[in-house]
């Protein structure tokens, strides 16, 4: 079944404290794929559990705007948010609605060194067949916490205490992910891709041949499926078992 909106373009702007809270504001330009539409539904967390079922961190959305910077209304509940919107969007025609919310569930898995947002719904998007999206977000994680998102790197700075990134993805994706930590990083450059390898407990010397690695498996799989879609690839490290899908870089 077709999706009510696609969600074409999406800008993002995240602080990270370190005592698990975080804003997030975010920018979605969305394309009704029928219309005229007055409402619609998009997924989104309300909360999530901190290692525990006795330990549930919210989300909690404090308002939203048009691209009039106007309110609209709306009901966030079990996992979706109902939006009413000012005024009925025509079909193909793009709009802009604002989130502003706050969120307590930056956890560090087993109080390990990171914590992650990622492929759960913690910004409001449709169902999988209504993402199609690019995306520029600036991330800010306070110090010495480290933040890694998908994407181009359009530059890495300090804030006061907070460290920063800017990524940037013109292609139409979905599934963007953050991970934040006390990361140390190495990268190498060459044929025009970056490899950058981020670690927080294993020795940085094992960098290169993460480097090697990665290069050999892109080696193989574009010789029939054709050129690695982005210009850098992060290698971060984790506590848990490889699973699945990565997400775009």
């Amino acid at each position: 079944m077709a999706p009510d909106v696609l969600l074409a373009a999406v800008d993002m702007d995240l602080t990270g404290w370190r005592n698990d809270q975080a804003k997030l504001q975010v920018t979605e330009t969305m394309v009704p794929v029928a219309g005229p539409i007055t409402c619609l539904t998009l997924n989104l967390l309300n909360d999530s559990f901190a290692g525990s079922l006795d330990d549930r961190r919210a989300l909690v959305i404090r308002r939203i705007k048009d691209g009039h910077g106007r309110e609209v209304g709306f009901s966030h509940r079990q996992g979706e948010v109902l939006i009413l919107l000012n005024e009925a969007a025509e079909a193909r025609k793009p709009f802009t609605l604002t989130f502003e919310i706050e969120v307590d569930f930056l956890v560090r898995p087993g109080s390990d060194n990171f914590w992650e947002l990622g492929t759960p719904p913690w910004f409001p998007q449709p169902d999988l067949n209504g993402q199609s999206y690019s995306i520029s977000a600036r991330i800010r994680t306070q110090m010495p916490i480290v933040p890694m998102a998908c994407g181009r790197t359009v530059r890495r700075f300090q804030e006061g205490d907070f460290n920063g990134v800017e990524v940037r993805i013109d292609e139409p994706i979905q599934f963007f992910v953050v991970l934040a930590g006390k990361y140390n990083m190495q990268e190498e450059t060459k044929d025009g891709l970056t490899i950058r390898v981020a670690t927080y407990a294993f020795e940085a010397r094992n960098a290169p041949k993460l480097f090697t690695l990665a290069r050999n498996i892109f080696t193989y799989y574009q010789s029939f499926l054709g050129p690695f879609p982005f210009k850098e690839f992060n290698i971060i490290e984790k506590n848990t078992w490889g699973y699945g899908q990565a997400p775009p870089g």
